[in-house]
């Protein structure tokens, strides 16, 4: 547990052999430990090398906070047939720390049918461009957190975007004044 220290394996015996696995071990999480070589020669002296040391994770990060549909707050609608975007609260882990972030985007919760799994180094926003949206479909975007150990989250899913790049409706009338259209008021507080 300490550079060059053999509390938990004592110096043994590896021959020529370039590389070893040691099993059969009890080892703590979140403990670095150390592995030391020492090379001996023909007259019995010794020159050591020490590893920078490897931590045991054996647990997944935290899942993504809540997906939002969108750059900022959560929307839903997107105005676009060809671009999505998503944001999200970040992941933690307390061994290894998040080294990067995974997306997906499907017609369905936790769906890749749209764009498969996706890594997203360790933003917290993305947006995919050059996609073929249909228009009315709702799209979900799920995410997943990985921790430096390589160990993946839980998914967190957004509550999907619809696709709307239709205009409302064209305004018929407006009458000015609170029925039929007028053209003069008598009023200077209100219209």
């Amino acid at each position: 547990t300490t550079p060059g220290g053999t509390d938990v394996v004592d110096w043994t015996d590896n021959a020529l052999s370039e590389s070893m696995t040691q099993t059969g071990l009890s080892l703590s999480a979140g403990q670095t430990y150390y592995v030391s070589v020492r090379a001996e020669n023909g007259v019995g002296l010794f020159s050591t090398g020490v590893s920078d040391g490897i931590t045991i994770d054996i647990s997944a990060p935290s899942a993504p906070g809540a997906v939002n549909d969108g750059l900022d707050s959560d929307m839903e609608f997107a105005g676009s047939t060809t671009e999505l975007t998503a944001n999200w609260m970040a992941s933690s882990d307390s061994e290894s720390g998040i080294y990067r972030y995974w997306h997906a985007i499907g017609s369905a919760p936790g769906g890749a049918d749209i764009v498969g799994w996706t890594d997203n180094g360790d933003l917290l926003t993305v947006t995919h461009s050059g996609l073929a949206l249909i228009e009315g479909q709702t799209y979900y975007f799920t995410v997943r957190a990985e921790n430096g150990a390589g160990l993946l989250s839980t998914a967190t899913n957004s509550d999907g975007q619809t696709v709307d790049t239709s205009s409302p409706t064209d305004v018929a009338t407006v009458n000015d004044g609170p029925g039929a259209d007028i053209d003069w008021t008598t009023s200077s507080s209100s219209l």
